[in-house]
């Protein structure tokens, strides 16, 4: 009668029950390998150390990290170049963050320039200090009516100035005027202003006169000549020629109040 060896299959036991396949799977899949051990008919002690040797082959290859996990840590552990640390970008502001654009200075609007105080000063140097002020530049008149203005007035002295000092100037359209007097003569009290002013006392009657007849200068009833007279002065007797100082004719003719007055021939 033939002896079996440990190590052969049954005559008739099933592929899981081969040893091989049970050698096989206790490597390569432990937990199943060990349960088909234990089921074997090995002997106890062939049993216990192929069921400890795949317990311990588990343990081993559950303990040992992969090696994608071993490397995947490796890199982590591994502490980055100082030289290459990457900067953290800078936090965008947010909207009350952000500055508001800084608007453009208002400009200052000029103020026009104000009339100066030129009363007493040469004509010709209150002339040059309004030409730097104005564009058209000055007017100037004669600040007597009897006195007439010259071409050559630079040396006449300033007595009335419009407008008034402390005035603001519109520099393309003022004209400011001025009213002078000659060297030499003083500024009248105000404007309009004789500096030879004629006597305006009407003459009283003549007793040597009739009536009728002409003035006590001779004439007839129409009156005669009796020089410079003042228009608007009484005058005596109705019909009598004068001339102003200007060389106007005038006549003495009665006035809505009933007496006679030196009225334009």
């Amino acid at each position: 009668m033939s002896v079996l060896s440990p190590h052969s299959p049954p005559r008739h036991a099933r592929w899981w029950q081969r040893p091989g396949v049970v050698i096989a799977l206790l490597v390569v899949l432990p937990p199943v390998g060990i349960v088909l051990a234990w089921l074997s008919d090995w002997p106890r002690r062939k049993k216990t150390i192929a069921i400890v040797l795949s317990a311990l082959w588990l343990a081993l290859f559950v303990a040992t990290p992969s090696k994608a996990e071993h490397e995947g840590k490796g890199k982590a552990a591994a502490p980055k170049p100082a030289g290459r640390a990457s900067a953290s970008p800078a936090p965008s502001p947010t909207p009350s963050e952000t500055p508001s654009p800084t608007p453009p200075p208002t400009p200052t609007p000029t103020a026009d320039p104000q009339m100066p105080d030129v009363v007493n000063m040469p004509y010709g140097k209150a002339s040059d200090a309004l030409k730097k002020l104005v564009d058209g530049g000055t007017e100037a008149y004669s600040a007597y009516t009897d006195v007439e203005l010259v071409n050559d007035h630079d040396d006449w002295t300033v007595c009335f100035q419009s407008p008034s000092a402390g005035t603001p100037l519109a520099p393309a359209h003022a004209a400011p005027k001025i009213h002078v007097a000659p060297p030499g003569t003083p500024c009248p009290k105000s404007k309009n202003t004789e500096l030879h002013p004629k006597p305006t006392t009407e003459p009283g009657p003549d007793p040597d006169r009739k009536p009728g007849t002409g003035g006590a200068s001779g004439g007839s009833a129409g009156g005669g000549g009796v020089g410079v007279v003042h228009p608007g002065a009484f005058c005596s007797p109705q019909g009598a020629t004068g001339v102003t100082t200007k060389g106007t004719p005038m006549t003495c003719a009665p006035s809505t109040g009933g007496r006679n007055r030196w009225r334009s021939a």
